[in-house]
Formats: C-alpha cells, sequence, structure tokens
C-alpha cells in the first residue's frame, strides 16, 4: 500500500516492513528547514495548527483523536513550533513546515519547543500532507488588509472633515456608488458617509 509498505513519491518503489518506523522517518526527512533568525512568525504557526486540525475534523482522512487533542492542548497551552521561513509552502503541499508541528507532536529532538508527553504516530495517519501553513498565512494577511482598508476609510473621511471637504462624495446615489453594483466600493462609501454625518451631527449640537 501506497505510504505505508512503500516510499513516496519517485522511492514509492521501495517497499519496507518496518511499517511502524516509516512515518517516523518521513518527519525526519522532511525537517529540512532551517530553524534560525527568520522563522514563520508564531501567529502563522498557530493559524497553521488551527486549519490543519479543522481538516482532519473533516473526516476525510486518517487520524486518531488522541493526535487532534493533543494538538489542540499544544495550541491552548500556547506551545507552538518554530517553523522555518522557506521551506515548501504552498508547493505540491506544506511538506516541511507541518513536519515541523508532527515533530513537536512526537517530541522529535530537534523541535524548538519540546512537548514532554510525545504522542506516537501511526503510519497511516496524515499530518504533513495539505495546504496548512499557505491557507494560515492567507487567512491572516486577508484579515489584516480588511483593518488597513478600513483605517483608510476612517482617515479619509477624518482628513474630508479637516479640510472642509463636501461629504456628498460618499452619497450611494449622487456619485453612483450603488449603480456600479461593486460591494467593496458600496461599502466602502458607506463607511465614509457615517463618519462625515456622525460628525456633522456633533456639530449641530455645538452650534
Amino acid at each position: 500500500m501506497y505510504g505505508v509498505t512503500t516510499g513516496f513519491g519517485a522511492t514509492s518503489h521501495w517497499r519496507t516492513n518496518k511499517i511502524a518506523n516509516l512515518r517516523t522517518e518521513l518527519i525526519w526527512f522532511l525537517n529540512a528547514g532551517v530553524i534560525g533568525r527568520e522563522n514563520l512568525p508564531t501567529s502563522y504557526s498557530k493559524a497553521a495548527m488551527l486549519v490543519r486540525t479543522n481538516t482532519l475534523l473533516q473526516g476525510y482522512s486518517s487520524i486518531r483523536s488522541d493526535i487532534l487533542d493533543a494538538m489542540t492542548k499544544l495550541v491552548k497551552d500556547n506551545l507552538i513550533p518554530k517553523l522555518p521561513f522557506r521551506g515548501t509552502a504552498t508547493t505540491s503541499g506544506d511538506l516541511v513546515p507541518l513536519s515541523y508541528i508532527a515533530g513537536l507532536l512526537t517530541s522529535r529532538h530537534n523541535s524548538k519547543v519540546v512537548n514532554p508527553n510525545g504522542t506516537k504516530i501511526t503510519t497511516k495517519e496524515a499530518l504533513v500532507n495539505g495546504i496548512a501553513v499557505g491557507f494560515a498565512v492567507a487567512a491572516i494577511v486577508c484579515f489584516d488588509a480588511n483593518i488597513l482598508a478600513l483605517l483608510a476609510e476612517v482617515l479619509f473621511a477624518l482628513f474630508c472633515e479637516v479640510i472642509h471637504g463636501k461629504p456628498e462624495f460618499a452619497d450611494p446615489l449622487t456619485h453612483e456608488h450603488e449603480l456600479k453594483h461593486h460591494s467593496g466600493q458600496i461599502e466602502s462609501a458607506a463607511i465614509m458617509e457615517f463618519i462625515l454625518c456622525s460628525m456633522k451631527r456633533q456639530r449641530s449640537k455645538h452650534h
């Protein structure tokens, strides 16, 4: 069976009867990244663990509940492994960075965060395949981009107020925001209109 009694990829023609050692050897083989000054930010590593756990919970991959419980406990205790900044992220699966998460779970000796109660991983359990790291990074970047976009809208509205600009540019009909059917443009205009109208009401209270 591929990956159970055989090698992986180009070495799949090799056969082995040391089934129990195969997964451990795979993790050792994939621990080929460089852990140094430039590591993946901890928030990305933590998000990758959450994404991988959520993926495995779907039930489409072979995994024991003990493994998921162990990974959840590590996240709760903030025991997050250092992942290499450069590796195989999003290239045929995040094999190298995910192997460091698997290494932490199994108390691999080169883990930068040590899990004292190493969890044994069986041959069929899917921990190092998938794109959890790339997905986690993309999710955090999108979240940060939304925050920056909102900040830009607030600052633009404040700038308009400071220079005594006309707030009509944010009106949904005057500048045809709603007619163009771009949801982002409509939302952005609505936010700035709300801020400008709120400041206008505040000014009227003081006159």
